[in-house]
């Protein structure tokens, strides 16, 4: 049995640098349809229409932006931005120093708005997010929409270009969520269900091409096995 995989960009590219919703967006959303129903149409020529399991994913959600909605880490440390890492929708800070690690903490906590501020043991567990040592000591997630910044320098470099979509939110909120079509042999037609876990999709890929999967995994078939035939 053989399995091939293919990735299309577009979206991603024109969701970041234009928004979700935008025109430009939209027309990388045509474009991604036109190449799959020409590969619908190639499968059907060659008598493989109906003998083919195709699976179409996105790895995840969008959502819009602005410069608007901004967390500005200078605000909180007007002296001097302790190290960290990252941006936008979250940021960490790793300071092995407690004394140094609450006044952190502290600093952002009392002034906590349109975000939110953990020490790494305090990160929700849904998140499954506190286990790894690589995780920072704390961590800054913004609500969804906003974007941490490092300083108002970093709008003004950006100007026309700064970004209009983004992703890396609480994956319960619903922009977050990705698309899950699925048609083929192997597969229930016309059938539709509710959320579903990407991290089940590899068990499922196994389960069809009849291969046993690597065993040290979260993902697990019995939640998503019932959309095969």
């Amino acid at each position: 049995m053989i399995c091939r995989f293919v990735y299309f960009e577009e979206t991603d590219t024109y969701g970041h640098r234009s928004g979700p919703l935008s025109e430009r967006n939209l027309q990388a959303i045509s474009l991604l349809d036109t190449k799959l129903g020409l590969l619908s149409e190639k499968l059907d020529e060659i008598n493989l229409g109906k003998k083919v399991n195709i699976i179409l994913v996105s790895d995840h959600g969008m959502t819009d932006i602005s410069p608007e909605k901004i967390v500005v880490l200078q605000d909180y440390f007007p002296n001097e931005i302790p190290p960290y890492f990252g941006s936008g929708p979250m940021v960490q800070f790793y300071e092995a120093d407690l004394d140094k690690q609450n006044k952190i903490y502290s600093a952002l906590k009392k002034h906590e708005h349109n975000f939110k501020v953990y020490h790494r043991s305090e990160i929700p567990e849904y998140f499954h997010y506190n286990a790894s040592p690589f995780i920072g000591d704390i961590v800054v997630i913004a609500e969804p929409g906003y974007s941490i910044i490092e300083d108002r320098e970093v709008l003004v470099k950006a100007g026309a270009n700064y970004s209009r979509g983004n992703h890396g939110w609480d994956n319960h909120m619903l922009d977050m969520h990705g698309i899950f079509y699925a048609i083929g042999p192997a597969f229930k037609a016309g059938y539709q269900c509710g959320t579903l876990l990407n991290i089940d999709i590899y068990p499922l890929m196994c389960k069809i091409l009849e291969i046993i999967p690597n065993q040290n995994i979260d993902g697990d078939l019995s939640r998503i096995e019932f959309l095969l035939k």
